[in-house]
């Protein structure tokens, strides 16, 4: 069976429980059909985020992105889309998901790829990850019918 993530780390679970489930937890991040991105935010001096740095992104994500995952690992969002405004779109977003605390479903058309994303962010920490995909195409078929 496999154990809860916060047991992965715990020194009480014998070692081959804790290897099994981070083997399920990779296999369930690498195979989802949907994006799943690890992102690290960036505080300047008053704590205030001024961006977030790729800490993993599994292969939906990477063929979305036409990226490989060691260009894009340990890189500013706008190093990822360089041109497209990353930061600026999604700046009041991140802010909301990490201070909130809690898990949040969004979506937000991202002008500088021409994308709209439907994403659910979770932070974590320092981190956020989030998981979702690109419903640019309903949403102009929804335009259509309208």
């Amino acid at each position: 069976m496999p154990l809860p993530p916060d047991a992965v780390a715990d020194p009480v679970v014998p070692e081959a429980q804790r290897a099994s489930s981070a083997l399920l937890y990779r296999s369930l991040f690498e195979h989802a059909p949907v994006e799943v991105h690890l992102w690290r935010v960036v505080r300047d001096a008053q704590g205030s985020i001024r961006t977030w740095i790729l800490v993993d992104a599994n292969p939906a994500a990477l063929a979305a992105w036409s990226r490989r995952r060691e260009d894009v690992l340990g890189r500013s969002v706008d190093e990822i889309c360089p041109g497209a405004g990353a930061v600026e779109t999604f700046l009041p977003v991140i802010r909301k998901i990490m201070a909130s605390g809690r898990p949040t479903q969004w979506e937000a058309p991202f002008a500088g790829t021409g994308q709209t994303l439907r994403m659910v962010s979770i932070p974590v920490e320092d981190c956020f990850v989030s998981t979702g995909f690109d419903v640019t195409s309903e949403r102009q078929r929804q335009r259509e019918l309208e």
